[in-house]
């Protein structure tokens, strides 16, 4: 089936430089979310308003932004804005906050229409829907890319149950989208393998490795130039090892996005290959990250 793909082409932020940040605790500072680590992350000591601002050195094309792995609860919110003035006394963006939800889901909607069984009033996903969902990810596109050398991600949350607001990985810069093509037999995955140790009479549960979402798909583009530079990107610049932002989603239904919005890295990718006439291939294993 022919899908499409929104991948965070070019990563601004982790090569940027966080400057600027309402708060930070210690030991997880605002820098921490450049890293692409789920493990480390960036700690407020406040839950209204907080922000992190980020110079990417100069002008430059931004078209959309993710946040990965936050800690807000249903009532948290996100606003994104942009500026060539380093303290936004100009900005280019509406700035407007949105339900950390909000890029997921619209209220009320569901993908067969039938209104409630999966998300309810202001785009939050029911306790039941949030099960199959991965971490928290929160993605925002502006209408139009915006040229631009400092963002900022805002955050609100006063009802945080933690007290404080926690964001691990931003990734921030271009949005490319190609058409992907999911195999026939491709796999939504996770397998779980358990560490057990046995304490006294009974077996006790210490921790559990996930295999998380593992999809094969291939990338499909029209020229071989445009193959060629997928591949380099997906071999040279972001291997097997670092985590970027996917949105896979199904023409016509963003709805669905719920369901394939990832933090993954390749597994494997294949050398471009010629299919026939403006039909060129390149084929990839994606793997979820496992969250925080």
């Amino acid at each position: 089936m022919g899908d499409n793909a929104l991948f965070w082409w070019f990563d601004y932020w982790a090569p940027g430089t966080v400057y600027a940040q309402s708060s930070q605790a210690a030991t997880f500072p605002a820098t921490n979310t450049q890293d692409h680590a789920l493990s480390k992350a960036w700690r407020t000591t406040g839950i209204n308003d907080e922000y992190v601002r980020c110079d990417f050195g100069k002008a430059v094309d931004f078209g959309g932004l993710m946040v990965v792995g936050d800690n807000l609860d249903d009532n948290g919110r996100i606003a994104v804005q942009a500026s060539n003035a380093s303290d936004f006394s100009t900005t280019l963006l509406p700035g407007t906050y949105a339900y950390s939800w909000g890029s997921l889901f619209g209220a009320g909607e569901e993908p067969d229409g039938a209104g409630s069984e999966i998300v309810g009033a202001g785009g939050v996903p029911l306790a039941a829907t949030k099960l199959i969902l991965p971490s928290h990810v929160f993605t925002y596109m502006p209408a139009a890319t915006v040229s631009a050398r400092y963002v900022e991600v805002r955050l609100r949350n006063a009802t945080n149950p933690d007290g404080y607001i926690q964001v691990p990985v931003i990734i921030a810069g271009l949005v490319k989208e190609v058409d992907v093509t999911l195999n026939q037999g491709f796999r939504l995955s996770r397998e779980e393998a358990v560490v057990r140790t046995t304490a006294g009479s009974g077996e006790r549960r210490v921790r559990s490795l996930y295999r998380r979402v593992l999809l094969e798909s291939e990338f499909s583009f029209q020229t071989d130039t445009e193959a060629k530079d997928f591949w380099l990107l997906a071999t040279r610049h972001l291997g097997v090892s670092r985590g970027f932002g996917v949105s896979l989603l199904r023409p016509g239904n963003p709805v669905w996005k719920f369901f394939t919005t990832y933090f993954c890295r390749f597994q494997a990718v294949s050398e471009p290959e010629y299919r026939n006439f403006d039909n060129w291939v390149v084929r990839a294993n994606l793997l979820e990250l496992v969250g925080a």
